[in-house]
Parts: structure tokens; sequence; C-alpha cells
């Protein structure tokens, strides 16, 4: 009898812990949700969490490779307890949740129970998931502990992923970049929405990691939007140089099956694929990175929301200001990178165990850097004497046969660190611009990609957990199971917390606490190291910043001259020719010997 009263005692209390039901009223409706309650530190935090609510109409049928449109008046009360379904994608090592539902359009948002820090409401953040715009949904990182430790509201969101977000054929049919056009509807829902919720309107923080991270630049960079956030965390990701520039639809049509003889046709061919079929194939391509390479969709420019590729207008706009530029700056802005990005790009060189990789000076040389340098000098071809300089600036000269820590160093600078730094210095050219910059450098035990035991700085996206008070879904996108973060890391995740909602609620990620995070100048370009133990450094990446944007550039620029011939049909035209290709030869060690001083 007394283990049926207790049963039934236990009963009650996951009743009531999991199940009360919290509403809200809305402009679109009553929504109901689930009181949460989740463990940190042996702490018990609690939230109200309202789960898969529709901010779009579902692009489904006509409306697929369409702009989104508001979803409107929800059925009243609506039964917001459960995550709505992730967009279609296979399912991938790393963020991947297996879907082919394109009824995905959907937002989550996790309520604090706790007093607002303000009268007025709570501070809100709309977090822009990565997953290299292919794979990923707002579920992964569940937003409760993030929202109670922090006291602020916390929005996490699914958009269009692969060619159901990114197929551009360049008119109204399909104009390209539908999933950042997904992301701004959940913004413009948030502002119609929140104050319900107790959420302030003019506290709204946007972040993202990867190619979130890339989207909230691209927002921070699209002047129309001012009014729906006023402060951007960029992390591990920056406007990139290259967006797409090809035509992915012709070769994933031809590989449908799809008749491609015409334009007209391959869009009649993807409009009817089904999402299935398309799932299916990216599994298929998935372990051959040319094929996968060949199907997959990115941010392209699409004549509204991106007018040119977005690192044009900010190189651009270190010599002439620009309304895209201004309003980024306007904006108080967390600019940060993980310590050893490139580590992510060591994967693709692995047959097996990652440790085992090793990478030859041959074939760093010959095939690693002419492959990445696209990214840094999209649709150029860098000469052979050019590409030998870059090749001495990554050459380990204690042991120049063993180029895989290089390699690692070289990836993370094309692919992450320059742009990056790049951004983040026009930022603080604002004349009342706001900027802070962190490196994560913590190794912490459990990475979210595969990365080798001689790793001494994170690798990418392994700041995510301790973001989210380590509540992220390991089991379905990692694969790992009961994970015990050691105690250091738990102490770097409450700092990390910390100062991420106190920029959100204050504007200053330092907030009233005694440590401090000052704030990024050009001339002493100090940045907050985190770790361990957190620490001050300064002018990261400075060295890479001018090697890729000045010696590299006046290299090229150089080559450019000396291929002009000189003036003829003058007696001293022989002496022009030699004083000309002296002054070549001079101009060249200048900028070989300024590389690698």
């Amino acid at each position: 009898m007394m283990g049926v009263k207790l049963c039934f005692l236990l009963f009650v209390l996951v009743v009531d812990c999991y199940c009360q039901e919290p509403t809200v009223e809305t402009k679109i409706g009553t929504i109901q949700g689930i009181q949460s309650n989740k463990t940190f530190r042996n702490n018990v935090y609690t939230t109200n969490a309202y789960l898969g609510i529709p901010y779009s109409k579902p692009p489904v049928g006509d409306m697929r490779f369409k702009r989104p449109l508001p979803y409107g008046n929800l059925t009243s009360p609506f039964n917001a307890t459960n995550y709505g379904s992730p967009c279609p994608q296979m399912q991938y090592p790393v963020f991947g949740m297996h879907s082919t539902n394109e009824d995905c359009l959907f937002l989550n948002v996790f309520v604090p129970t706790a007093t607002s820090d303000r009268e007025e409401r709570h501070a809100v953040m709309i977090w822009v998931h990565g997953g290299g715009l292919i794979s990923g949904s707002g579920q992964l990182t569940p937003g409760e502990i993030l929202a109670a430790y922090g006291n602020v509201i916390v929005v996490t969101i699914n958009y269009r992923l692969g060619v159901f977000g990114f197929l551009n054929i360049g008119d109204e049919r399909a104009q390209g970049n539908m999933g950042l056009w997904d992301q701004r509807e959940a913004m413009l829902w948030v502002i119609e929405n929140i104050a319900s919720f107790g959420g302030d309107v003019d506290r709204i923080t946007i972040f993202g990691e990867s190619a979130g991270a890339v989207s909230v630049n691209v927002h921070s960079l699209y002047p129309p939007n001012k009014g729906l956030f006023h402060q951007v965390i960029s992390q591990s990701g920056s406007a990139r140089s290259n967006f797409g520039s090809s035509s992915p639809q012709t070769a994933l049509a031809r590989y449908l099956g799809c008749d491609i003889s015409t334009s007209d046709a391959i869009f009649e061919c993807l409009k009817k694929v089904s999402p299935e079929d398309y799932v299916n194939l990216q599994q298929q391509f998935a372990m051959d990175s040319i094929k996968f390479g060949e199907i997959t969709f990115i941010e392209t420019i699409d004549g509204d929301l991106i007018k040119r590729f977005p690192l044009d207008t900010i190189r651009d706009a270190f010599r002439n200001r620009s309304p895209e530029v201004e309003f980024m700056q306007s904006l108080a802005y967390i600019n940060g990178l993980n310590g050893n990005e490139g580590l992510s790009n060591l994967i693709m060189m692995a047959n097996g165990p990652l440790n085992d990789v090793r990478i030859n000076k041959t074939t760093m040389d010959n095939s690693l850097i002419p492959m990445m340098l696209p990214f840094v000098f999209p649709g150029h071809e860098v000469p052979h004497h050019v590409l030998k300089n870059i090749a001495l600036e990554y050459t380990n000269w204690t042991n120049p046969d063993d180029a895989t820590e290089m390699f690692v160093k070289y990836a993370g600078d094309v692919a992450y660190n320059v742009e990056s730094a790049e951004l983040r210095n026009l930022h603080a050219k604002g004349d009342a611009s706001r900027t802070w910059v962190y490196s994560f450098d913590a190794v912490i035990d459990q990475h979210m990609l595969p990365t080798p035991d001689w790793a001494t700085k994170a690798n990418h996206a392994d700041d995510l957990a301790p973001i989210f008070g380590y509540q992220m879904d390991y089991k379905e996108a990692f694969n790992i199971s009961n994970y015990q973060p050691p105690a250091w890391e738990l102490d770097l995740s409450e700092r990390m917390m910390t100062f991420w909602t106190n920029f959100a609620k204050y504007g200053n990620p330092s907030g009233n606490d005694t440590v401090r995070w000052p704030e990024f100048e050009l001339d002493s370009m100090k940045h907050l190291v985190l770790d361990k133990t957190d620490s001050i450094e300064a002018r990261q990446y400075a060295r890479e910043v001018s090697f890729w944007r000045e010696v590299v550039p006046g290299l090229l620029e150089a080559n450019a001259d000396c291929g002009k011939e000189p003036k003829h049909g003058t007696a001293s035209s022989a002496i022009n020719v030699f004083t000309y290709s002296r002054y070549c030869s001079i101009l060249f060690f200048t900028f070989l010997l300024f590389s690698i001083i």
C-alpha cells in the first residue's frame, strides 16, 4: 500500500513539475504553453515555454520558394506544448534532425518566471541557429536555462534550409535568401507579439553561431531592419566575401532526373520534387564532398536584402560611408571567434582517426592553399609566386615538413578569422559605436565536432553548450549520452550566460558586475579570452588582417602592373625593360620580406 501511495505522490510531483499550462493572451489568440523546470548546478530553474508557434504561412504548394507571409491568427487556444517540425534536412553528425516536412516555420518562446530586471518588461534574445544553411532547428538549443539564469526572454526559430531556403533563379519565382527572409519574418512576429509575453520591444538582441552569425550580420547591414533589434552577437561567423554565385539548381535537377534543357524546365521540376527525394539525394551524396557541394545552396545577391557581397560593402566603407554600415555601427555589437576555428576543416582530411591525420608541406602548398583561396579572393586566379608567398606565411619553421597545424591555422584564417576581424574593426570606427570582442579558447571535455587530442584551443561550435547552460539535445544532435561537464566548464557557462544576458539587458556585457570586459577600440584592440580563467589580450588577428588585406593584395597588384609592357619605340626601350623588370623584382621582394618578418 505504501508503494502505491509513493507512486501516486511521484505522479503528482511529475504532473506539477511538467504539466502546468501557463497561458498568454496575444493579438493572434490565446497561446497555451508548458511550465518547464530544468536543473543547472543542482538548482532548479523555472520557465514558461511556448513551443512550436507558427510565425509564417506554411511554405508549401505555390508558396514553395516564395518569401514568407505572416501566419495570422491562431486557433484559440493554441496548444504550444511541443516543438514544431524541423525544416527538410538529412541527419547530419552535428545539428541535424532528419525531416522531410516543409511546414516547418515555427518559433519557441522561453519566458522566465522571475520578475523582470526593469519594471517595463524583460529584455529579449532571438537565436538564429547554425548548420551551414543546410541543417539545424530551434529546438536543438533549448532556451530554458539561458532565459531563467539571465532573466531574459529567449526566442529560438526554424527557417528554411537548402534548396527550399536559398534557390535563386533570378526572378520573382525564386529570388533566393528565403531562409533569411524567414528569419526576418520571425523578428517581425516578435515585434508584434512579444509584449504579450512580457518582452520589451526596445531591448531586442539577435544572436547566432556559424551560419547563424553570418545571418545576423547580414540583417545588421539591412537598414530597413531598424527597430527590429538593437544589439547583435556574432559567434564564429561574419559577412562572407563569397556568397553563392553559381547555379546549383542545374546540378540538383540533373541528379533528380529533371529536364535541364531550359531554366523554366528546371524550375518547374524543382517546384514539384518531393522533399523526400531531395533529402535522400543529400544522404546519398553525404560522403562525396564534390557532389554534395554541387547541390548545396547558400545566400545569393537578391537585389533587396543582399544587393552586393557584404564584404565588398564592408571594405568600401573603410573609405566611404554607406547607409548599410551606418545602420550596422548604430547597433551595439559583440563579435567573437573560437580559438581554433580551422580544426573543423581537418575532418575532410581524415580517412581514419583524427589524431592520425598528418598533412605534408607539398599537399599543403600545392592543393590545400589553392583550394581555399576562393574564400578570400572569389573569382580571381592567384599567380604561382603569390601562392608561394602565402605558403611561406603558413609554414611551421620548427618542423616545416609537417603542415597539419598550419593547415588548421590557414583554414581558420581564410574561412573565419580575417573576415570577422575586419568586420569588428569597421564597427569600432563608428562615431558612437560600442563594440566588444572575445575569443573562446576553452578546450571543453566534449567537443561538438570531432577534434584531435592535440588541440590546445576550442574547435568550431564548442561555445554552444556553455551558452545554453548545457541544455542542448546532445543525443539527437550529436549522438552523445550522459555527458557530465566538469565544474570548471559550469563556471565558464555561468560567466558566459551572465555576459550574454547582461548585454541583452544593459547594452554592456559587464553589466554592473565587478568583472570588466573592456570595449574594443582600434588603438588598443583589447578583447576578452574565455577559458578556465578569463583574461584580457590585445590585437587578435591584427597580423593576419594585414597580411590578407594589404600584403597579398599588394602582391596581386604588383603582378598586374608587371604584366604590362613598357613603352617601346625609343632608343632607351631596352633600358626601360631592364629597369621595369628590376623594379618589379624589388617590389615583390619588399612584400615578401614584410610578410615573413
